[in-house]
């Protein structure tokens, strides 16, 4: 699977904005800068990142903060999209 890498609009937003994206793929790069800005646009989800589903119901003692949980969404599309090549 080939991952194209952050666009140039991306580099400026970022260098405007003071956020290292040089190694990141252009999806990542997406999340770390729509993070960056979400409160500023109004921008919330549409519900939780995560859900309780422990063997009980309960909720496992593991934070994860909004920016990182974008991030780890998009590392696992990026795994397991399928290919747009044959």
């Amino acid at each position: 699977m080939t991952r194209s890498r952050s666009s140039q609009a991306q580099k400026d937003l970022a260098n405007i904005l003071g956020i290292k994206i040089t190694k990141d793929t252009f999806d990542v790069a997406a999340a770390r800068l729509l993070d960056h800005v979400a409160a500023a646009i109004r921008h919330e989800p549409t519900e939780p990142s995560a859900t309780c589903k422990g063997p009980m119901g309960e909720c496992p003692q593991v934070i994860i903060d909004q920016q990182a949980a974008a991030l780890i969404t998009d590392w696992l599309i990026q795994i397991y999209a399928p290919s747009n090549t044959c």
